[in-house]
Formats: C-alpha cells, structure tokens, sequence
C-alpha cells in the first residue's frame, strides 16, 4: 500500500517491531480562551535544540484531527489525514500517520524524512529543521461522495 505525502510517496512495507504508539490523553480544558491564543500568535523561526514531547505530539496531533464527539466519532477535521514526519522527539524518527479514532500513531517508514520534506517544500528552513513536520492530506472521494463534484 502507498501512502501519498504531496510530493512524497512512503512504501508501507515494516518488519515485525510494534507499529503503533498510544498517545496520551489530550488536555481539554486550556489555560487560555481561543481569542486570547489567536491575538498573542506569532510564527517564530526559531527552535530549541531539544526534542518534542510525547504528551506535546498527543495535544497537536488531537488539535488538528482528533476526536471532538466520542458518541458520533466527529473529527476536529475532516476529510483529512494527518501524518508526523518526525526527526527529534521522545519518539523515533520516522514517518507516522495519526490514528483519531485510538489517538495513536501508526508507522509508516523508518527514518528521518525531514530532508527529503525540506526538498519538496521549496527548500523552506524551518521544514528540515523543525523537531516535527504535521502533513496534511485530504480524501477528495470522503467528500465527492457525500456532496458530488463541486
């Protein structure tokens, strides 16, 4: 099976080790009100040379795709896919896909990817050198199904 990236194709093709990781359970009640995070955001070029936490990876991972309603399984998103590109974090470098619904990560490909990543995305700094890249596709046929071409 093949899993499409943009620009990158990854070749699920694993030996027997464990192939997914069970996050943490995500916060749901934050220190701040949205209004309050979206005035004070900034983007910021620079990283700390340590790795991303576990229970870091759980809170984005879930932000950007997880389960907002147990009972009807509704995503934070959808039709979308998540996939981590990981190079320094309390977890392998690999590539993994976001499981929403065990909020879990699946493996995809051993290795660093962040340089083959950094090449695809123009040769943009901050994606070879970021602890962590979220990528974000889209099924196209979860909503052609339901709504037709539009």
């Amino acid at each position: 099976m093949l899993v499409a990236t943009g620009f990158i194709v990854f070749k699920r093709k694993l030996d027997d080790e464990k192939r997914t990781i069970e996050l943490p359970e995500p916060r749901l009640v934050g220190t701040i009100s949205v209004e309050e995070a979206i005035a004070r955001r900034r983007s910021r070029r620079s990283y700390s040379d340590g790795p991303s936490s576990l229970k870091d990876l759980s809170q984005l991972c879930w932000a950007a795709q997880g389960i907002t309603d147990s009972i009807r399984k509704f995503r934070a998103s959808y039709p979308l896919e998540l996939f981590l590109v990981v190079g320094n974090a309390e977890i392998d470098a690999r590539v993994y896909q976001y499981i929403p619904f065990d909020h879990s990560l699946m493996l995809i490909k051993k290795g660093d990817y962040r340089e083959e990543l950094y090449r695809a995305a123009l040769r943009q700094e901050a994606v070879r050198e970021g602890a962590i890249d979220m990528v974000i596709t889209a099924i196209y046929e979860r909503t052609t199904s339901k709504y037709g071409e539009r």
